[in-house]
């Protein structure tokens, strides 16, 4: 399967979930569905890190980034759109490097931006627009969507 096949299949689940749900989706009895591709079903994120990439994609670029409200990192909004933080350690590191990857390629990703406990706003497509590994407070990459 193409990557942006996937991609595309991933955003249209999400509009149908907003849709149903509004700006605040749950994760239990929403995102944790995932969405089908190809008769597979392909999570939109892991709960357990904050930069994903789906065992289906054939591309080496992250599908979803979170930020979590008891987030460790500088996660935070500007004018524009965020500025997210790599994950901590080697900016080499496989969950950095596919990210960015989505920089490098300008590939749309989604943010999920967790809301309360369970609920995410989902922003998409969105894209990482600048790489700043000498970043204040650690690296981090600044995301907005598209003009």
């Amino acid at each position: 399967m193409r990557d942006d096949e996937l991609r595309n299949a991933c955003f249209d689940e999400l509009r149908r979930l907003a849709a149903r749900h509004g700006p605040d989706i749950p994760y239990r009895g929403g995102l944790d569905a995932g969405f089908r591709v190809e008769n597979r079903r392909v999570p939109f994120m892991t709960p357990y890190k904050g930069i994903f990439r789906a065992r289906e994609q054939n591309g080496d670029a992250a599908l979803s980034i979170i930020t979590y409200l008891d987030s460790p990192y500088r996660d935070r909004a500007t004018a524009d759109g965020y500025v997210y933080s790599y994950r901590a350690g080697s900016i080499d590191q496989p969950d950095n490097r596919a990210l960015r990857e989505a920089f490098m390629l300008q590939i749309p990703i989604v943010y999920f931006f967790q809301t309360r406990a369970g609920y995410y706003d989902a922003l998409f497509p969105w894209f990482v627009d600048a790489d700043d590994p000498g970043a204040e407070g650690g690296v981090a990459i600044h995301i907005s969507v598209p003009v």
